[in-house]
């Protein structure tokens, strides 16, 4: 996925959109590693290294992407876990997978991005690097 992001960004002028995908993904996974590593019964290393990936795709596109991917990976995973406790009549120490959740909220986000969500796509933006607006948003005249 690395090498296909790196392979993206280097045939386009889009390295921002690199260095957000290995940010997003970097704080991503130590917030998971963080939870692994202090509750283990709480979430499987796997999930912890599903979690890495996926937001490093995700983050690409945008922050904002990242953040309903993952957002809607937890509900997902909530309503799963509660359908699963009345279904089974289990307690709350019932494990179940993580990682469809995540996929199926990696999907949503994915599904999700808005044009603006990624940096430099924003119609505010293409502006300025046209140098029709100013910086707030305000019309240049045009100089001859």
């Amino acid at each position: 996925m690395v090498v296909g992001l790196l392979a993206a960004s280097a045939l386009g002028p889009d390295w921002h959109a690199m260095g957000t995908a290995v940010l997003g993904g970097a704080v991503v996974f130590a917030v998971f590693y963080a939870l692994w590593f202090f509750v283990p019964r709480a979430m499987g290393f796997g999930d912890v290294r599903l979690a890495g990936v996926v937001s490093v795709g995700l983050a690409w596109l945008g922050f904002g992407t990242l953040y309903i991917g993952l957002l809607f990976g937890f509900v997902a995973g909530a309503v799963f876990g509660i359908a699963t406790a009345l279904v089974r009549r289990s307690g709350r120490r019932t494990t179940f997978p993580f990682g469809p959740a995540l996929a199926l909220g990696t999907v949503v986000g994915c599904c999700s991005g808005r044009p603006s969500s990624r940096p430099g796509s924003a119609p505010v933006e293409e502006a300025h690097r046209s140098h029709k607006v100013g910086w707030r948003g305000a019309p240049v005249p045009h100089r001859w």
